[in-house]
């Protein structure tokens, strides 16, 4: 079998293809950690490409290990057939945001693992609200104002607001504005007519409202399953490998 594995800092994203259909799951990544024994074994006879926060500190794995950008970018071409986009991959460490031309990678910004614009920012604001992330992600009417740039910081402020009595549904989408004010000057840096949402937050019907309203002529395409773009870009790279 061809694997690909995406080791985020969250969960591990697997795409398996047993020459009859893909098939992609995941695990927690500390569970992952736990067991690895148990994969080693599984997966000692196939062919691995590895990728994500965890690909070099984890050489357990026999197979190639290739960057995270390369990953997500093929794994967007092949999964949208598309040559032209900005792909937005927001992770639960870190953000990136690539530009692809002719179905070649040509420019990238990454947040460098800060929490501020990143999921965990929207897990951790969740904790403070006491409600579910999903419920944050849904919400974008009437955004407070979040003024700092720090994570940290941002979380005296919601607690404020808190107290304040503002709603919670205000305070939940002035959290999603304020992470989509951190990633809008790399959309406006590296625009393109297409614009790509992978990662855990791809489906987030606030940060696509935000993306909408400012790059009104761009047109959003989330993949059936964003959160494996990593992991079928590896599997990908195989298969241009074999050609």
């Amino acid at each position: 079998m061809n694997i690909g594995i995406d080791i985020g800092s969250r969960f591990v994203k697997f795409a398996v293809d047993d020459s009859k259909k893909i098939k992609l799951y995941k695990d927690n990544s500390l569970d992952f950690y736990k067991n690895l024994d148990y994969y080693k074994d599984t997966f000692k006879n196939d062919r691995i490409v590895t990728t994500g926060y965890g690909r070099h500190k984890l050489q357990v794995l026999s197979g190639k290990v290739i960057p995270e950008l390369q990953a997500h970018a093929l794994g967007a071409i092949k999964m949208l057939n598309l040559e032209n986009f900005c792909l937005l991959d927001i992770g639960g460490q870190d953000t990136k945001v690539l530009l692809v031309k002719k179905g070649k990678l040509i420019d990238f910004r990454t947040n460098d693992k800060c929490a501020a614009s990143s999921g965990r920012f929207l897990e951790n604001m969740a904790r403070i609200l006491d409600i579910d992330i999903t419920e944050i992600m849904e919400s974008f009417e009437e955004p407070i104002e979040i003024s700092s740039t720090c994570a940290i910081f941002s979380e005296s402020e919601i607690i404020a607001a808190i107290t304040n009595g503002v709603p919670i549904k205000r305070i939940a989408a002035g959290i999603n504005y304020a992470l989509f004010l951190r990633i809008k000057p790399w959309l406006k840096e590296l625009k393109e007519k297409n614009i790509v949402l992978s990662g855990g937050i791809a489906k987030s019907p606030a940060l696509m409202y935000f993306i909408k309203k400012e790059f009104k002529d761009t047109t959003i395409i989330v993949p059936e399953e964003p959160i494996y773009t990593g992991a079928l870009g590896c599997l990908y790279y195989m298969e241009e490998s074999d050609e």
